[in-house]
């Protein structure tokens, strides 16, 4: 008798289980799809809300079903839209199994080397408290938590039709810094200056600088130290966007940026002309007309978000770099991460990815607004160019 009736309740949870999980990665995809576009920071945090009370909500539902359902009984409103939840979110499942498939199986585009990844531990820098205060001070100091322990990683990447006055160019790229108070200003002092030691010929940063108009004062601090041979380059991200953007456009003119929201232009690296052009949209409005730059020669592009790949691609742009989504922050191994706010989702992550002639490096970023990070350090990345390589 207990085991006529412990078999299908143990089967029923084992259902709604399984079924929890495709709801997730429904609301996962959502939730990428949406705050990847969404221009208002009131918008952002509601689709935030939201989504995490709709994660939530079917155990709740499904309760209210009761004994009935598990015994068969399936004929009331209630059992009709827990049968059509349940399939929708079971076919789920194998989109999900194939994108982890394929996000394991990717390898890095031709002419892409590591040549080094340096993990910095935060005991060697000078400041002792480098968490800010309170909360966040103490989920940054949790043994498991990777914001305070940054890395290093420097790339070689062989191009061709490289001109051979670039042949060992060195950009250090930025992105996603998050000044808010977690981690400290003398955290990222030490940080850029460990990158700074590498002595780049330009500086690339991808956007995301504050989480607060506040946090403005922190720029001439941080960035401000930043030494470059050639150019420092940069567009602004969404959280930009909602803090004071002109005023941080200007502070970054007076350190020697170049902002390249929305616009490109042609400059000089030892004496060879390059296209530079960055795109802030959806935040800004507008993209660069590249259709009007000069053919033939590099062409390099800064972008908040990754998602502009496609548009990169179809503009022969021959690199890109871009943040926004942190790799994720929070990766479960063998899986990867969970929440990624992309359109494209999990399938521009972290790392290197090519489409056309175009290869893009996606930042993990250094800061972030919650300071929590598993499987995913922030990170500084160089990258030294070399003549040489296949075109694609």
């Amino acid at each position: 008798m207990l085991w006529g009736i412990l078999v299908p309740v143990v089967g029923w949870i084992a259902l709604a289980a399984v079924i929890w999980v495709g709801h997730g990665v429904i609301l996962t995809w959502t939730h990428n799809f949406f705050y990847g576009r969404v221009h208002s920071r009131w918008l952002a945090d509601f689709f935030q809300l939201l989504h995490g009370l709709l994660l939530v909500l079917p155990p709740f539902l499904w309760a209210c079903l009761g004994p009935s359902f598990y015994q068969g009984e399936w004929d009331t409103p209630w059992g009709r839209v827990a049968i059509a939840h349940g399939i929708i979110c079971l076919f789920a499942l194998p989109v999900l199994l194939l994108v982890t498939w394929r996000r394991w199986a990717r390898v890095n585009p031709p002419g892409v080397r590591l040549e080094n990844r340096e993990r910095l531990d935060p005991d060697e820098c000078p400041q002792a408290r480098l968490g800010g205060a309170g909360l966040r001070n103490w989920l940054a100091h949790l043994k498991f938590n990777e914001t305070l322990h940054p890395e290093i990683v420097e790339y070689s990447l062989e191009l061709p039709n490289l001109p051979p006055a670039w042949d060992g160019l060195r950009l250090m790229h930025l992105s996603d810094l998050h000044f808010h108070g977690t981690p400290e200003r003398e955290w990222y002092q030490w940080v850029l200056e460990q990158g700074m030691r590498r002595e780049p010929d330009l500086v690339v940063c991808t956007g995301d600088l504050v989480d607060g108009t506040h946090f403005h004062q922190w720029i001439g601090g941080t960035l401000g130290r930043l030494k470059w041979r050639e150019h420092a380059l940069v567009v602004l991200g969404n959280h930009d966007s909602w803090y004071g953007p002109d005023s941080l456009r200007k502070d970054l003119k007076r350190l020697g940026f170049k902002d390249l929201g929305n616009r490109w232009q042609v400059i000089q690296v030892r004496g060879e002309p390059m296209v530079v052009g960055g795109i802030e949209s959806p935040w800004f409005a507008g993209e660069p007309n590249l259709e009007d730059a000069p053919a033939e020669i590099f062409r390099l592009l800064l972008s908040h978000t990754p998602d502009h790949l496609a548009w990169a691609a179809k503009h022969q742009v021959d690199l890109m770099f871009a943040g926004h989504v942190h790799g994720g922050q929070v990766c479960l191994p063998a899986f990867g991460p969970l929440v990624m706010p992309s359109r494209h989702g999990r399938s521009l992550d972290r790392g290197w990815f090519q489409q056309g002639k175009t290869r893009l490096y996606v930042s993990k970023g250094l800061g972030g607004t919650h300071p929590v990070r598993w499987n995913c350090p922030p990170e500084v990345m160089l990258l030294t160019l070399r003549t040489g390589g296949k075109k694609p």
